[in-house]
């Protein structure tokens, strides 16, 4: 969920749904729209153009222009995650220190345990062994929570020349390999990294850069559950040389 606010000749707030669905009734007038949640950036800087492989009407910052009174405005916002690394450095990333603290807790809880169940053998006093017994069976439920427990991961490729050093600012173009339409515009981040949420099928991603020569690469999308595109693509660099 996210916090999606818009500005205007009136001003309101809202939470996005499970879906992230949004939506406002608002007046005649500009309005600018902010989204916001924790570990995301927006609007994106990565994905180019109106449209994705899955949503139209992405808002990326625009002025938007209401002529009637309770209008609905409800556009897509894309958003970046903060793991994407910026100059080859990751950015501080509040879900990790989350991580690290249940990781902590865990441990801790165990040393309580063998610490309690010590004291019990030392002066035989059941009190203790109930509090080991507790910290044993504490220790049994935040595991398996933390086992459960979904963590984003973030799917990238790599743009690249041939000796590894990552390509910025290049054009990752993916297209529907039966129908040859254009599906999604992207730019690769400082790092050289991008990646595509699509729909399972056969794709063909077109790179270009000027100064580099890539090929185009044919990937296949099968896992609905895993629908991230994150092929690594390598460019020669040719001095000169513009993309046709």
């Amino acid at each position: 969920m996210a916090t999606v606010r818009i500005f205007g000749p009136t001003i309101q707030t809202v939470i996005t749904g499970p879906d992230g669905r949004f939506g406002f009734v608002v007046s005649k007038g500009s309005y600018d729209i902010k989204a916001e949640r924790t570990n995301y950036i927006s609007p994106s800087k990565y994905i180019l153009g109106k449209s994705d492989s899955l949503y139209d009407n992405l808002y990326f910052g625009d002025k938007i222009k209401i002529k009637e009174d309770k209008e609905v405005v409800n556009c897509n916002i894309p958003m970046d995650h903060y793991l994407l690394k910026v100059k080859g450095k990751i950015s501080f990333n509040l879900s990790s220190v989350r991580q690290f603290i249940a990781y902590l807790s865990l441990v801790l809880i165990l040393i309580s345990a063998f610490y309690a169940l010590f004291l019990y053998n030392l002066q035989k006093d059941r009190v203790f062994l109930s509090l080991s017994l507790l910290f044993f069976l504490l220790f049994i439920v935040n595991l398996r929570n933390l086992i459960k427990t979904k963590r984003f991961k973030l799917s990238l490729g790599l743009i690249s020349d041939i000796s590894g050093k990552p390509i910025e600012g290049a054009t990752i173009k993916l297209i529907e390999k039966k129908t040859k339409k254009l599906i999604e515009t992207r730019k690769s981040s400082p790092a050289g990294e991008y990646t595509f949420f699509v729909q399972p099928g056969k794709y063909i991603l077109k790179t270009e850069k000027e100064n580099y020569i890539f090929l185009d690469k044919e990937v296949k999308v099968i896992d609905p559950n895993n629908p991230y595109i994150k092929e690594n693509i390598y460019g020669e660099y040719h001095a000169g040389y513009f993309p046709h």
